[in-house]
């Protein structure tokens, strides 16, 4: 296999089954709390320690989980890197996706940000511009952070006004994960790339009449990809403004979900809004044909239904102007943090060390080196394959990722979803819901200027 056909399966991403919004997945996640894990009670595993490695150093690390799978992978990572570096222990620390970073603010605020802190791509250029992440640049340059077997476009998420701020761990897309035996019973034919959002909403429709069942849910998240593909985005460039002038934008993506929730064809706000997981969601309990989703959430999916799924590109992805590949996870160091040099190791640990990554196995986002690519892809199981397929698909779909969120956009990703719950529970219309949406938008995203 040569070396582009590895570049391009390393662009994977199965994301931390909690992600959400981009972010995160619906997936239960554990009690918060601290995993401290314990360090090697001997000194024999000193493989790749220095004279000058003697001095003890404690490490404090904090990420988002969505289940325990989660933290049991990453506390065994932790293990191995402790055994390799004895005199370095690691603290970790993790949230739910929700409250993760209301938490890292309060941290923020208080100067007691722990060394290593996992970003969202939504969220490193807010923390990158108050000056609360280390620059990596150096690091990365002097091979203390050794990235020489990683695509330079896997890494451009992190690079932030001609710095990198944070090491991208996993990369994913945006997907259609269905059904192919209801899609089948429906007469409905599977997804191509070239399928329309007008044949979407007869495709639901069909479901619905043909099976008694939903065809999808509501689709906040596709939104920006709507936006996309007509040309426009959700934030402008400079980040002090919504990225769209016509509000018809606004109108018609959110009056097609109206129709379909007035025929039944897909899930009530209510039901959507009373999943606590996955397994509850309409798609993860079978009473819907298909989801639109990151595709890392596939497996999840497929042990929710105890059955095989199949993964395709949104409605409207034909054009290649609305896919694009996201970087879902960073790794970043904290410009407070009194150990750069032990928290640039665990972070070229976790990229570059085979056992590691046969322990992650893929579950918090496929390699990004092509040599540990390479070492782990005949091990790889049906469900990784498919992704690994499906990436490389998306990849030919897609186009450059725009900018790294703005400072506000936590609050305007909210502010859409409570304006869309309006909508949906017929309280206001799509045209009053696009008005309101701009204007408070609007305003948050003033703030940048």
């Amino acid at each position: 296999m040569n070396r582009k056909m590895l570049w391009t399966i390393a662009i994977i991403m199965v994301a931390a089954i909690s992600l959400a919004g981009c972010g995160g997945t619906t997936a239960k996640p554990p009690d918060a709390g601290k995993t401290n894990v314990k360090p090697p009670e001997n000194d024999n595993h000193t493989e790749g320690k220095k004279p000058d490695d003697d001095k003890q150093v404690t490490l404090r690390m904090t990420y988002w989980a969505g289940s325990q799978t989660t933290t049991d992978k990453t506390n065994k990572v932790i293990e191995l890197f402790q055994e390799k570096y004895p005199n370095i222990k690691i603290e970790s620390e993790f949230t739910g996706w929700n409250g993760y970073y209301e938490k890292l603010n309060v941290q923020a605020a208080g100067n007691s940000l722990p060394d290593l802190v996992r970003h969202d791509y939504s969220y490193i250029a807010q923390f990158a511009g108050k000056d609360l992440l280390l620059d990596l640049s150096e690091r990365i340059d002097s091979g203390q952070i050794n990235l020489k077997d990683v695509d330079e476009a896997y890494l451009s998420g992190g690079m932030i006004d001609g710095k990198m701020y944070g090491v991208n761990i996993a990369n994913n897309a945006l997907s259609v994960i269905y059904d192919p035996e209801a899609f089948e019973k429906a007469g409905v034919p599977a997804p191509t790339p070239n399928w329309t959002w007008e044949e979407y909403e007869q495709h639901m429709l069909q479901i619905k009449n043909n099976l008694g069942i939903y065809g999808d849910k509501h689709q906040e998240l596709a939104f920006p990809l709507y936006l996309r593909q007509h040309g426009a985005s959700l934030y402008n460039k400079e980040g002090t403004a919504l990225g769209y002038t016509d509000d018809q934008l606004f109108i018609d993506f959110y009056e097609m979900q109206l129709r379909l929730q007035k025929q039944g064809a897909i899930s009530t706000i209510a039901e959507e809004l009373e999943a606590k997981g996955i397994e509850d969601t309409p798609f993860g309990s079978g009473k819907a044909a298909m989801v639109i989703a990151w595709s890392n959430n596939l497996p999840t999916y497929e042990d929710a239904l105890k059955k095989p799924l199949a993964l395709a590109l949104p409605p409207g992805s034909g054009e290649g102007k609305g896919m694009y590949v996201k970087p879902s996870q960073f790794m970043t160091i904290s410009k407070s943090s009194k150990h750069p040099e032990e928290a640039a190791k665990f972070i070229d640990f976790w990229i570059n060390d085979i056992e590691a990554n046969k322990v992650l196995n893929g579950f918090g986002g496929m390699p990004v080196s092509a040599n540990i690519m390479q070492a782990m892809e005949p091990d790889f199981d049906e469900a990784q394959r498919k992704m690994t397929a499906y990436i490389a698909e998306a990849a030919k779909y897609s186009s450059q990722i725009d900018p790294a969120d703005p400072s506000g956009a936590g609050e305007v990703s909210k502010l859409l979803s409570n304006i869309g719950q309006e909508i949906f529970f017929e309280k206001i219309s799509a045209q009053d819901g696009a008005e309101k949406f701009r204007r408070q938008a609007n305003e948050i995203l003033g703030k940048n200027k």
